[in-house]
């Protein structure tokens, strides 16, 4: 058995969602000792979305130590959409879902927000109708297009599905495995930033 860390890094160089605030760190020395302020959007690198991120009720309290450790299930999907149909082959039961594009290859590069894979509505109703609760995600959101990216987060996150996005390292993983998500306990988040890795 091993881990792989599925985590970006954060950092002041860290490109953040376009729109939202960038990485600050600010580092004192006194006394021998360092002391780091850190000031960022919670949804910046590998991070974890919660209901109050699309207007619903709860936050980071809702993702219970239950769902840090999770059999997980690799779809993996190629091109521009993902169709409701990656999902027929998947007969294993599951707690967790992970959709490997490939587009984490791109992160760090301008066209990681604007040119990556995006769901279909079937897509997101074939994954409610599983019971999940994590779907874990190689891109940065779930559609290109800001309607349909809102519409999509409220419809899973309402059905008590955890968003897990800006994973990295996806092309090692196996097609199943254990995903393990601990995201900042932050009270009343609507998001976190998280720690993931695949034990395989």
């Amino acid at each position: 058995m091993k881990l792989i860390d599925l985590t970006q890094s954060l950092s002041a160089e860290t490109a953040p969602y376009p729109g939202d605030k960038p990485v600050d760190i600010e580092t004192l020395s006194e006394g021998g000792y360092n002391i780091s302020n850190i000031s960022a959007c919670l949804h910046t690198g590998t991070h974890c979305d919660f209901p109050v991120h699309a207007g619903l009720e709860g936050g980071a309290e809702l993702f219970t130590a239950d769902r840090m450790i999770l059999p997980c299930a690799l779809i993996d999907c190629g091109g521009k959409m993902i169709p409701g149909d990656i999902f027929d082959d998947v007969y294993v039961r599951t707690e967790a879902l992970l959709i490997r594009t490939g587009h984490c290859e791109k992160a760090g590069k301008p066209e990681y927000f604007t040119d990556f894979p995006s769901f279909t509505e079937q897509a997101v109703k074939r994954v409610i109708n599983r019971r999940i609760k994590i779907l874990a995600l190689d891109t940065p959101s779930l559609s290109t297009n800001s309607e349909d990216d809102f519409r999509f987060h409220r419809g899973l996150l309402s059905a008590g599905i955890t968003i897990v996005e800006g994973l990295v390292n996806t092309h090692r993983l196996p097609k199943n495995f254990m995903l393990m998500t601990f995201p900042l306990k932050i009270t009343d988040s609507d998001g976190a930033p998280a720690r993931v890795a695949a034990w395989v």
